[in-house]
């Protein structure tokens, strides 16, 4: 059985109900598979906005940290849950049109 929700991962509210009637359908949360982020198109660090970034970063980081804590209350009552972090391809081969998401090797060397 599935169920189908739409709603703002970068709001606090939008998460407790999406919690609440998940909870009210099943009884229970077992998983939480954070997937939805948002990029930007053809993104240059010279053309983007710190309000850009700031709404790259609310959707994508507090999103999945918003999601993550509306559940562990839910999850803790059960014996086994999981919560899995699904991230961009970004993390791990930095494209140059998407610095908001290049890391680091140890070194302090970029990833290709």
């Amino acid at each position: 059985m599935a169920l189908g929700i739409v709603h703002d991962i970068a709001d606090e509210q939008s998460w407790t109900n999406v919690t609440q009637e998940v909870v009210a359908k099943f009884g229970k949360i077992d998983i939480l598979a954070n997937n939805a982020a948002i990029g930007g198109k053809d993104w240059k660090y010279e053309n983007a906005s710190l309000e850009e970034w700031q709404k790259v970063m609310k959707d994508n980081a507090e999103g999945a940290f918003l999601g993550i804590c509306a559940v562990v209350p839910y999850m803790k009552k059960n014996d086994i849950s999981a919560i899995v972090n699904i991230n961009t391809l970004g993390v791990h081969v930095a494209a140059k049109a998407l610095p908001a998401f290049r890391i680091r090797r140890p070194k302090g060397r970029l990833m290709p």
